[in-house]
């Protein structure tokens, strides 16, 4: 018979004497750290996006692409609902997976069916009001859950966030869990996203350190896309966010004098891994501090960039949405050329760029231009700048939009 585990909304493992103090005590000595974290409602100190809700009418569900391989797959809908649209969101990608450190061992989520990892909503009218209802404890029955007015978004808000409760099945284990969701109207759209995020105390030779971690992604609860920031170091609380030092999995967050890759998060017991790093300042990457890649591209106008030729001056490359129809970040790219164009070079990356143009912008849907696209901006649509230092080093990393409060450290 499968044990039943009740995590609460804050507590992250399962049952144990220690408490989590206790548990993330380590030495600089140790190269490999375990973190126990607590997870928390609501985004936090972070920024988190949001996408647009879809919902569709009940009669066209069984239309969709999944549907053939569940045939089986039903649910109940309440019969006080008018014009009712049926959406899903989706719990988890990809299967949880929950880490064991007493025993070294990784297990992983059983119940991975669709039905298991998405969660149904409906909106329509109740005597001519909008309303919303959210399968909120995940039994396929939506006439037991809270029938919901569909509010202003509010980006700075964690209020009026729905908890959505459902069970991990880890083969012998079947544990109780609990996120956040947040749906409302911003500009005339519906949107929706998780709000939640993971907390961590711990102490590194009796110094004391608070990380938090959240899913980039945001369009699921699984932790997609996890990305770390030190909230608290050795007593001083940081309350504003820092673009530069945000910290994606793979990359290194630096506590006291030394470097820690996020090595990995076990994203069912909310573990955080992280490995010591000792030679930092060797590494090559678009971390601030780290070696800046080298990259050799080709301009519209056809003229060939070599950054190892660029060393007299510092270089920002700036990353713009352009082609989709994002003026200000590719006006960006003009205002700071022409205010700082005797102390850097100023290199734009972006799809489609008009081959009329002059200037050091980047098509990166050339091929000869993969190299830079590759170590600069990998995404389709990007807003980061980097800046890099005679020394051939990131000296900086913002967002485009910050850039005049950014780049006035270093010039003006």
């Amino acid at each position: 018979m499968k044990n039943i585990v009740i995590i609460s909304c804050i507590i992250f493992f399962f049952g144990c004497s220690q408490s989590m103090h206790e548990r993330n005590n380590f030495s600089s000595d140790s190269d490999t750290l375990y973190l126990e974290s607590v997870k928390l409602k609501g985004d936090g100190i972070f920024k988190i996006g949001a996408s647009g809700a879809s919902f569709r009418d009940t009669s066209e569900w069984k239309n969709l692409d999944w549907f053939e391989y569940y045939p089986n797959y039903h649910f109940v809908l309440p019969d006080s609902v008018t014009d009712l649209k049926l959406g899903f969101y989706f719990l988890m990608f990809d299967s949880l997976k929950y880490f064991d450190e007493s025993k070294q061992e990784v297990f992983y989520q059983q119940n991975y069916s669709l039905a298991d990892r998405q969660i149904l909503m409906i909106k329509g009218n109740i005597h001519n009001k909008e309303i919303l209802i959210v399968d909120d404890n995940n039994n396929k029955d939506l006439r037991d859950d809270s029938i919901r007015q569909i509010k202003e978004w509010d980006w700075k808000s964690d209020e009026n966030l729905i908890d959505i409760k459902y069970q991990i099945d880890y083969g012998n284990t079947i544990v109780k869990d609990t996120g956040w969701l947040k749906i409302g109207i911003f500009r005339n759209s519906l949107l929706e996203s998780t709000s939640q995020h993971l907390q961590s105390h711990f102490e590194i030779d009796n110094k004391s350190y608070l990380i938090n971690v959240a899913d980039d992604n945001s369009s699921t609860f699984c932790f997609l896309d996890p990305i770390m920031y030190l909230v608290s170091d050795n007593g001083i609380a940081r309350d504003t966010l820092i673009f530069r030092d945000i910290v994606a999995q793979g990359e290194y967050i630096k506590l006291g004098q030394f470097y820690y890759k996020f090595q990995k998060l076990y994203n069912g017991s909310g573990t955080i891994v992280l490995t010591e790093e000792k030679n930092f300042e060797k590494l090559t990457g678009t971390q601030v501090g780290m070696i800046a890649p080298e990259f050799t591209c080709q301009t519209v106008s056809g003229d060939t960039i070599e950054s190892s030729n660029l060393q007299d001056k510092s270089i920002i490359i700036l990353n713009s949405c352009g082609c989709g129809g994002d003026r200000f970040s590719t006006q960006a790219y003009y205002d700071i050329r022409e205010k700082y164009s005797n102390d850097t070079y100023v290199i734009r990356l972006d799809f489609g760029i008009d081959k009329n143009l002059e200037g050091f912008q980047i098509d990166t849907e050339e091929k000869y231009n993969e190299d830079i696209y590759q170590k600069y901006r990998d995404a389709y649509c990007s807003r980061i700048c980097y800046m890099i230092n005679k020394e051939g080093r990131i000296e900086d990393k913002f967002n485009v939009s910050d850039w005049e409060v950014s780049l006035s450290k270093y010039f003006d």
